[in-house]
């Protein structure tokens, strides 16, 4: 990487779809993936991107498209089904996983079977709360009221039942943990 003193460096860990680009149809607006799959992109992304074989097309959650030269996607991108073969995530790798609707886990724990998953922010309707406060917090608030988004955790109680923990909250040791993993 070529170090410029005058912008600042940023870590990047998104989970993203892409392909490697094995042929360009660009007159009729297609990209030839490998393991046989071809997509029709929109004319305007082959004068924006400038794609070209061998890199490849990058998907991102928004819907944005782009393209990566092979080498710098390959030096920065891991295959999640390879994540999970083993391979050990940080926790902020971790993070990203949950907000891309995955579940993860520590090789860690001593529970088995624990994970977590991220439950998303969502407005709720008076009329769904069936615990008596929450439901007059939302008729007070015009109806429904805004349930803001939860880490949750699969896991055992005192008395060894399975369980689920609303509001999971993470450790020193779970943050600099790096045996994070996807579950499959």
């Amino acid at each position: 990487m070529k170090d410029n003193p005058f912008l600042p460096y940023y870590h990047s860990s998104k989970i993203v779809q892409a392909a490697k680009i094995v042929g360009l149809d660009t007159n009729r607006g297609m990209l030839a993936l490998d393991k046989g799959l071809e997509l029709e992109v929109p004319f305007a992304y082959f004068t924006k991107h400038q794609p070209h074989i061998g890199g490849y097309y990058v998907l991102y959650k928004d819907g944005y498209e782009s393209f990566s030269p092979a080498e710098a996607f390959e030096e920065s991108c891991v295959r999640c089904e390879d994540i999970t073969d083993g391979h050990d995530l940080t926790f902020g790798e971790a993070i990203e996983a949950l907000k891309s609707g995955l579940c993860v886990t520590r090789k860690g724990w001593n529970g088995k079977g624990m994970y977590l998953w991220l439950l998303p922010a969502a407005m709720v309707k008076a009329e769904w709360c069936k615990e008596p406060h929450l439901h007059a917090l939302a008729v007070e608030n015009g109806g429904e009221i805004e349930c803001l988004g939860s880490i949750r955790m699969y896991t055992v109680n005192a008395e060894g039942r399975r369980a689920i923990l609303t509001g999971w909250l993470a450790s020193q040791t779970d943050m600099l943990a790096e045996d994070w993993m996807i579950m499959e």
